[in-house]
């Protein structure tokens, strides 16, 4: 909304202040009018008949959404972990193999 009212600032110098507080307030009302249109399709696309079933539809998709952003959350978690490990075997590696080559440089 804030996008359209910005873009429509230079309209106001050709209008009153309330023909323009009109011209905007009508805009804002379509555009969530196309808004909810759009979702009433898409319900009719999912099969659902009644608001009913697009309610219960909206529900169980934001709980599923809400379930994988936690899973992920725990999986980005347990993936910086794990990543945090082999990261500190390569440099154990790496570490035991320079201590070797540095011993027999010494001894040379």
């Amino acid at each position: 909304e804030r996008e359209l009212c910005a873009a429509l600032r230079p309209f106001a110098r050709l209008q009153s202040p309330e023909e323009h507080a009109s011209f905007v307030r009508s805009l804002v009302q379509e555009l969530k009018l196309r808004r909810r249109i759009a979702q009433l399709a898409h319900y009719r696309s999912m099969g659902l008949a009644t608001l009913a079933q697009g309610e219960l539809y909206d529900r169980e998709r934001r709980q599923r959404d809400l379930s994988t952003r936690q899973h992920d959350g725990a999986n980005a978690t347990r993936a910086a972990a794990q990543a945090a490990k082999q990261q500190q075997q390569l440099q154990g590696q790496q570490g035991g193999k320079g201590g070797g080559a540095g011993a027999a440089a010494g001894k040379a």
